[in-house]
């Protein structure tokens, strides 16, 4: 079959979009490799959301030691999608934290179908949980399975902080009521 150099762009720019963390291994691009400068960064985000920090200090905090967003990394590296480059590598989006906090990839596995068209004039993808296609240990995982499943719950929880101290109590959302099963709050009066 031809392929025309357009649609060969076009299939190299829907192929390069990898987790940040992993990259195309050179021998089989299907193969997924650790990229060791970025891993180190993703696994410093699960831990900070653990550690009690929200997303906007996260991103403040890799802004302020000018680490380079994903977008600026792949760019570096040369295996980003040409587009127009950003003003300021080193700003992080809150968006892209979270974007890194809610990838099921990150614990090894490789999902397909994510999202489906409704028909085919559709433009919008919807999700479709139960089509969805899971392929355990498919990759080095960056963070394990507990930590993962331990940074959505904590991300679920509302961790406001404190008037007196400033900080969010780091029990928020991890007790529990034993009678009723209901969060538990700190409250100081």
């Amino acid at each position: 079959m031809n392929a025309t150099p357009l649609h060969l762009a076009c299939y190299d720019h829907w192929v390069n979009r990898l987790p940040y963390g992993y990259l195309h291994d050179p021998q089989d691009r299907q193969n997924w490799i650790l990229d060791e400068d970025a891993a180190p960064i993703v696994r410093r985000v699960f831990n900070s959301v653990i550690a009690g920090k929200s997303v906007t200090q996260i991103a403040n905090e890799l802004t302020a030691e000018k680490i380079l967003t994903p977008t600026a990394h792949w760019t570096k590296i040369g295996a980003g999608m040409p587009n127009k480059p950003n003003a300021n590598p080193t700003t992080w989006a809150v968006a892209t934290v979270i974007n890194i906090c809610k990838k099921e990839e990150y614990m090894g596995v490789k999902i397909l179908n994510k999202t489906v068209k409704e028909t085919y004039k559709s433009k919008r993808r919807q999700a479709a949980p139960e089509d969805r296609l899971v392929f355990q240990n498919a990759h080095p995982a960056i963070v394990d399975e507990e930590t993962w499943n331990l940074v959505q719950r904590l991300r679920k929880t509302k961790r406001r902080p404190e008037r007196i101290t400033g900080e969010p109590n780091p029990l928020t959302g991890v007790l529990f009521c034993a009678d009723c099963g209901a969060k538990m709050y700190h409250k100081r009066a």
